[in-house]
């Protein structure tokens, strides 16, 4: 058995302990370098005995020096770790919660098993619902569990460099002219475990539309993601099947264009000191660039004047599955009967992506973003909806879950220019047939 959510909720603590002690011998180290260097600046010692003496505590010195600075290094480590971890937790928390509300589902964090809601005496929407939240609930789990790996990992890697052995990325690697590290990438690392949304960190590249309707075909299915990619050993290339608008097209992803799309901090965690973060998303949207933009490089194609200036759910979705998807306008809800909880509630049940796209008026949420539909509880108006916002954290979302009120998304009033509010502008649900 891998780790488990009960071990999770121990990190952050584990790494504080680590981390207090590198901080100790960091600081112990630095102050006999001090020391060290009064003394053999206050010695009197002339000739020969000076000089043996200097040399005696130069190397005392140095060896200090970088002991102080090696545990510096694993202090920051372990802090980088420690923040991931907290954020786990934070997040296990949010699905304990979310849990044991009605209907019931119980997580054991001692084998991350979910036991669930008794069905026995609901009528069959309500049976559904149920249904459908156990299997969210089991999702949320398995990304939780992808997220706290990464976090150990890191954990173990500041272990390593504190004890004196080499994390798997800090021995000297081959090197571009210029400097830059080659890191020759394989099938192996483009799924440490099932794709999940999780994987997918947005950062500077403004393609949420794509990062977030590639999130939720991982949540809904995560062997769709592993059919659109396929790795050539021969010449280390990644073979990408993408919907061009008219065929399927396969798409070459190099070894360059990987390290492209991470020097521009594209949509995987590898640019974030996560070495062994999913490759998956990376090679997706280096693909989806070259596809959108043929005649450019791959630099220009991810700007902010290439697929980095924003886009439609609805086209990432295309590329993605070969259809648009359907596209729910909140808006003529107001005007309709449309259900658009009973909608995602199927959705998510049948296993399906489910994006929402917000307007520029998006508070709770970030205006003209997409998230990622990773969950819905309730009915009507008073629905709870879960997304997953591609960006982790930004100033309106602190964390990468947040729970949001139907209503409240769908907003009021008949639309502009008649004075209604409306923060979300569609739901995109596609089909993966």
């Amino acid at each position: 058995m891998g780790l488990t959510l009960a071990y999770l909720r121990k990190l952050p603590d584990l790494i504080d302990e680590f981390g207090e002690a590198a901080q100790k011998r960091a600081d112990g180290s630095a102050d006999a370098a001090s020391e060290i260097k009064a003394l053999r600046d206050a010695s009197s010692w002339q000739g020969s005995a000076r000089d043996a003496a200097d040399d005696a505590l130069n190397r005392k010195v140095t060896a200090l020096d970088a002991s102080h600075e090696r545990d510096a290094a694993v202090v920051a480590a372990a802090r980088g770790a420690r923040d991931r971890a907290q954020q786990t937790v934070a997040e296990l928390n949010e699905l304990q919660d979310y849990a044991e509300k009605w209907p019931v589902c119980r997580i054991d964090e001692a084998t991350n098993t979910v036991t669930p809601p008794n069905t026995n005496f609901l009528h069959d929407d309500a049976a559904k619902a149920a249904e459908a939240k156990f299997a969210d609930v089991q999702n949320r789990v398995a990304q939780i569990l992808a997220k706290g790996e990464e976090a150990d990992f890191e954990f173990g890697n500041a272990i390593k460099t504190g004890t004196g052995g080499r994390a798997p990325e800090d021995g000297p690697q081959p090197q571009r002219s210029g400097g830059t590290p080659i890191h020759n990438y394989n099938d192996k690392d483009l799924y440490p475990h099932d794709p999940t949304a999780a994987d997918i960190h947005q950062d500077q590249i403004g393609d949420c539309y794509f990062d977030a309707t590639a999130g939720a075909i991982a949540n809904a299915n995560p062997q769709w993601i592993k059919d659109r990619i396929h790795y050539d050993d021969k010449t280390g290339t990644f073979d990408v099947t993408l919907w061009d608008g008219h065929q399927w097209k396969h798409l070459p992803v190099t070894q360059d264009d990987i390290q492209t799309d991470i020097a521009q901090h594209g949509a995987s965690w590898l640019d974030n000191g996560q070495p062994s973060a999913a490759l998956w998303p990376s090679v997706l949207e280096s693909a989806y660039a070259k596809m959108k933009y043929p005649d450019r490089s791959l630099k220009g194609a991810l700007d902010n004047t290439g697929i980095g200036k924003g886009g439609y759910a609805q086209d990432a979705m295309e590329a993605l599955t070969g259809n648009r998807g359907t596209n729910i306008n909140p808006q003529n809800v107001w005007f309709t009967n449309q259900h658009i909880d009973q909608d995602i509630t199927t959705a998510l049940a049948n296993h399906q992506p489910v994006t929402i796209s917000t307007t520029p008026h998006g508070a709770p949420l970030e205006e003209r973003h997409v998230y990622v539909v990773e969950g819905i509880t309730g009915t009507g108006s008073d629905a709870q909806v879960t997304l997953r916002n591609p960006w982790e954290t930004n100033s309106n979302t602190p964390g990468p879950l947040v729970t949001v009120r139907l209503g409240d998304l769908i907003g009021s009033g008949p639309p502009d220019p008649f004075g209604g509010t409306h923060p979300m502008s569609d739901v995109n649900i596609g089909s993966l047939r």
